[in-house]
């Protein structure tokens, strides 16, 4: 997109807003930001630093956006943010909420060091463009696009990846592929609208062989809202909605106890957490007597050795309010987070809170922000056995979360082929989106799940799929026959030249499937 429609989808999304009346620390480039062509990459590099100081969810994002034909190239952004924001952040992250990357820096307690940036990214195709960096203020509730720094940008190169010999083979085994000597390109993929229809059959895409778990370690966690009388600890699983909660507690560990023979249990941790009316002391203790009444309620239901379990009190779940609060209409939000960051639990931060704006913003999360975290956590660690050839069909359908992604892969190859993809395209592959389901962050499942879309002519999940592995040069020959079904042969073209390095049989014959297209044999 272009830099006026860039700025007009942030101000429609509400990311250009009126700066606040406080004077917010800003970025100075003590460096003049520079740009250049370095062979196939654009390199960039600045030097920055804040003046001022960031307070409680406060923080800075420089945005290095590259403008050429009517499309972006973004590069990685640098966050400047507080401590306890970032350790928010690194917890979301950790739970799977997070946005998306960007180097992050943290305030220290004089405030920022000049932080030195440098990133390259590829391009596979000449481009003359515009590179802006947008710095963003972002507040617990607004963002602001503060400036925009114009980069000077000469022209880059055509670039084409050169052959290399390797023996051909049915399909590509993970880790035994020779060192790619080229990086691939980081740029988004284009927006997936079929302009190109092919056709695709398994001699056209790249699958990849998983190498077997040595030892399929797994875990599991839930989490449970148990009611009890008032200070109670003992669970009662008829009382007053128990049951459901306790349900999803019988689905993660009944199939596990009961069958030693396939599960081997090696631990499992109780965290209980209260909310933050009452005491401190009186919070912490019900905290660990509700995690005690649990451990117990384990050992006696599922018949769990005792000294597998352990159980421990957490008290007042502050981060847990936080995190609410931050995604509430909780009224006065940004002063609730600046009490939070900057009172002490024993400094009266509670009280602070219920005389803020007359009581309103804290019965308010009274009744909907704090019955959410009392709460218990339970997590099991387990191993699993490797499952025979004729319990995988059933495994995959019951518990997909027990198997390898070599076990599914042997599924997959055993329900898919060409005379799959001839019966019934737009079906094939099941098996493939099962396994970057559950493992989103290996490069193979999510390569053989873009494989899959493509066939069946799913853009949209292709682009998905593809989008987690863009710089891995596994991925050049599907980020190929992405680009020719969005209708772009050129960059279809230099991707598979790219892949001559890793699966050259199936690069040559879409490069010679390309040159009949071109040609006009459709």
């Amino acid at each position: 997109m272009s830099k006026r429609t860039l700025i007009s989808a942030l101000v429609a999304a509400g990311v250009l807003l009126p700066a606040a009346a406080r004077k917010y620390p800003a970025v100075t480039f003590v460096q003049q930001p520079q740009a250049e062509w370095r062979g196939d990459s654009l390199a960039l590099s600045f030097r920055a630093q804040v003046d001022g100081k960031l307070k409680g969810a406060e923080s800075i994002e420089v945005v290095p956006v590259y403008f050429w034909n009517g499309d972006t190239l973004r590069f990685p952004s640098v966050l400047f943010t507080t401590s306890s924001e970032a350790k928010y952040r690194h917890r979301r992250d950790a739970l799977g909420r997070g946005g998306d990357a960007a180097i992050v820096v943290t305030q220290g307690r004089r405030g920022f060091a000049p932080f030195d940036y440098s990133r390259r990214l590829v391009s596979p195709r000449l481009r003359r463009g515009d590179l802006q960096l947008m710095t963003v203020l972002r507040t617990c509730c607004d963002s602001t696009v503060t400036s925009s720094v114009d980069v000077p940008v000469g022209e880059g190169p055509v670039f084409y990846a050169s052959d290399v010999s390797r023996k051909d083979s049915r399909f590509i085994v993970e880790g035994s592929l020779p060192e790619p000597c080229v990086e691939m390109p980081c740029s988004d993929l284009p927006s997936p609208v079929v302009k190109a229809p092919l056709e695709l059959w398994e001699g056209n895409v790249s699958l990849f062989f998983p190498l077997p778990e040595e030892r399929k370690q797994r875990s599991g966690d839930t989490s449970m809202h148990l009611n009890y009388p008032v200070n109670g600890s003992k669970i009662n699983r008829a009382y007053n909605g128990n049951e459901s909660e306790l349900s999803r507690l019988d689905e993660m560990l009944v199939p596990i106890a009961e069958n030693p023979g396939s599960y081997r249990i090696s631990g499992i941790s109780i965290t209980g957490y209260a909310s933050p009316e009452d005491s401190y002391d009186h919070n912490l203790e019900l905290s660990q007597r509700r995690a005690d009444g649990l451990k117990e309620y384990i050992v006696s239901e599922y018949g769990i050795d005792p000294r597998l379990v352990s159980s421990v009190g957490m008290g007042e779940d502050w981060e847990g309010l936080r995190e609410a609060i931050l995604g509430s209409d909780v009224p006065a939000k940004g002063d609730i987070l600046d009490i939070i960051d900057g009172v002490g639990i024993f400094d009266g931060r509670e009280k602070i809170l219920m005389d803020l704006k007359g009581g309103d913003p804290y019965k308010y999360m009274m009744k909907h922000l704090y019955p959410r975290l009392r709460r218990l956590e339970a997590k099991v660690d387990y191993s699993v056995r490797p499952w025979a050839e004729e319990e995988l069909d059933e495994v995959i359908a019951t518990r997909p979360s027990d198997m390898s992604l070599n076990e599914m892969w042997q599924v997959a190859r055993d329900n898919n082929n060409d005379s799959t993809i001839k019966e019934r395209r737009l079906t094939y592959g099941g098996e493939y989106y099962v396994m970057a389901r559950f493992f989103p962050e290996s490069d193979v499942a999510n390569l053989n799940a873009s494989s899959a879309a493509l066939i069946r002519g799913h853009l949209a999940e292709a682009r998905r799929y593809l989008s987690m592995v863009s710089e891995s040069p596994l991925a050049a020959n599907n980020i190929g026959l992405y680009y020719w079904m969005c209708g772009m042969p050129a960059e279809a073209r230099a991707y598979f030249n790219i892949a001559m390095l890793v699966d050259p049989e199936r690069a040559r014959r879409n490069l010679s499937e390309l040159e009949r297209w071109e040609a006009g044999d459709r």
